[in-house]
């Protein structure tokens, strides 16, 4: 038994090393949002890159709050310009330490889960199969190593268990510090996410029930006006404390003063009940959060298991219930049941799903089998399957899916930075969008060289020349998948030269046209340079369809 744990501690030790490379060589983009959501804004504002500042941070309508990311990457980012020689000269901070930075700081952030993970499971078998499941999982090795707003949202909701766990093992009047820093955290996870309280709130729940039975003991023939009164003193003072912290900073930041308060949760609430703005998003049918979103977080063989303890246990909580009497499960174990029903059932009531959004529930997952005792034992076939899930969602996501465009971004850099020349247009072309502030250039540079960075996205291949030829003076660069280059006419094709491969890169939206470009060109993105007057005449040369009009 001793050479069980051993072996264990030891994969998991390995495990933590490999999350290590992922977060820092790993360089497959999962979604637009790990950088949209953060790196675009913290470095523009800290260290006056050019990015492009998304709908979501518009000063007029703002629906993301700025605390969490000047806490997570907006201090490191100003405190490596503060102990920089020339903490003035910002270029001289290079995009691939600005990427490490990023990264280092969930990938700290990532191993506060297995803490909470460590302290909430008892028992030394059940503690390290929960604590080796937690590090093999590709939500940790992917989403939680990435600046992604769900990141921080896990982050808290496993610090919030933790505090539960704390506070239901209290049994005299220290439990209400405990309930203030609850209170807090709730506060924060809602800045940082709206959909937090989904999460959050039968903790919440269960936290009140069991303070105001602690505190009702503690005192003979207690007032409930007065239990109540003490009860939530300092835990509202401490919500309200972190709520005007939050409101005060957003309201300096997007207004400039405090004379209009600003509240970024209420803004995206109001957002997102529009149903023409989450259309703009796309829609998904109700069912996708239980039948494939949560699958893809847990794995076929955990959503087994999971869906065999909420069955169990449930079913078990309501009828001692009922019956006025203890229940086999304590109140932890059916809080966290319904952390992962509350949470499922509320996210699933808004048709725009996506798989992220339950990243929060591994932990509470992992920490309900666990003390179910659903961890002890595991058969070989649960582990066979487990790891080669996980191995495969991993390597594609942390590795090769759009794994070529944060590298391309570097190497332009490379080449803007060893060329003075201006009037320069970068255009991405079938690929996601290219985050403009590992690029490296500063605004005021991008202005004196005049830069265009296009996203061409998924446009046609007729406007795409027609952008590149009215926008382009003198050096164009276009990036796209090798497979997509060879769908252009010849005679445009032929304008283009592969100046960089960058292996690999993987493009799930047209499997199609890699297959046909074959290996390795159907994994590769290439920067390419091209003369305008070629495309010109390329275009001129190509029949352009009855519905492609130049875009004005």
């Amino acid at each position: 038994m001793g050479r069980d744990f051993r072996s264990m501690k030891v994969v998991y030790l390995a495990l933590l090393v490999l999350r290590a490379v992922f977060a820092l060589k790993g360089t497959g983009y999962i979604h637009p949002d790990e950088y949209m959501q953060n790196g675009e804004i913290t470095t523009g504002d800290f260290l006056g890159l050019h990015v492009l500042r998304t709908w979501e941070w518009d000063h007029s309508f703002p629906v993301r709050s700025i605390v969490p990311l000047l806490i997570t990457t907006g201090a490191p980012l100003w405190l490596v310009k503060q102990c920089s020689n020339s903490s003035h000269d910002t270029t001289s901070i290079e995009p691939q330490h600005i990427f490490y930075i990023h990264r280092l700081v969930y990938l700290v952030l990532s191993y506060v889960l297995d803490y909470c993970v460590y302290h909430l499971v008892p028992g030394r078998s059940s503690r390290w199969a929960a604590l080796v499941l937690l590090a093999s999982s590709h939500v940790v090795l992917t989403f939680q190593v990435r600046p992604f707003s769900n990141s921080v949202e896990a982050v808290l909701l496993a610090l919030s268990l933790l505090v539960l766990r704390r506070l239901l093992d209290t049994f005299d009047a220290k439990v209400i510090k405990d309930l203030a820093i609850l209170g807090s955290f709730c506060v924060a996870g809602t800045f940082v996410r709206p959909t937090f309280p989904a999460f959050v709130l039968p903790i919440a729940a269960q936290a009140l029930s069991h303070t105001y039975r602690v505190i009702s003991s503690a005192r003979p023939s207690p007032s409930l006006l007065k239990v109540s009164i003490y009860l939530s003193c300092l835990p509202t003072l401490a919500s309200l404390a972190t709520l005007v912290l939050f409101v005060a900073a957003d309201t300096a930041y997007f207004e400039g003063d405090l004379t209009s308060p600003v509240l970024t949760p209420f803004n995206f609430l109001q957002y997102n009940l529009d149903p023409d703005n989450l259309a703009d998003h796309g829609l998904h049918p109700r069912w996708l959060h239980l039948a494939v979103n949560l699958p893809m977080i847990i794995g076929p063989g955990m959503f087994y298991l999971l869906v065999r303890t909420l069955t169990q246990v449930l079913p078990s909580a309501w009828t001692h219930n009922q019956q006025g009497t203890k229940s086999a499960n304590g109140p932890f174990e059916q809080t966290l049941c319904f952390v992962i029903v509350t949470s499922l059932g509320v996210l699933s009531m808004q048709p725009h799903q996506e798989t992220r959004f339950l990243v929060p529930l591994l932990v509470p997952i992992v920490v309900l089998l666990a003390k179910s005792r659903r961890l002890e034992n595991l058969e070989k076939q649960f582990w066979t399957i487990w790891l080669i899930f996980n191995a495969a969602v991993a390597v594609l996501f942390g590795f090769l899916h759009q794994g070529g465009v944060v590298p391309s971004l570097m190497y332009l850099h490379g080449e803007l930075a060893s060329s003075p020349t201006t009037n320069i247009t970068i255009a991405y072309w079938k690929t996601y969008m290219p985050p403009r502030h590992l690029l490296g250039l500063t605004e005021q540079e991008r202005i004196v060289r005049s830069l265009n960075v296009f996203d061409m996205a998924g446009t046609s291949k007729e406007d795409l020349l027609y952008t590149v030829i009215a926008e382009a003076h003198e050096d164009i660069y276009l990036v796209t998948p090798l497979a997509m280059h060879a769908t252009l006419p010849e005679v445009a094709a032929s304008c283009l030269a592969l100046q960089q491969r960058i292996y690999p890169h993987l493009d799930l939206d047209h499997i199609p046209e890699s297959i046909e470009a074959g290996w390795p060109d159907g994994l590769s993105l290439g920067a390419f340079t091209a003369e305008r007057v070629c495309l010109q005449s390329a275009l001129e040369a190509t029949p352009i369809p009855e519905d492609t009009t130049p875009p004005s």
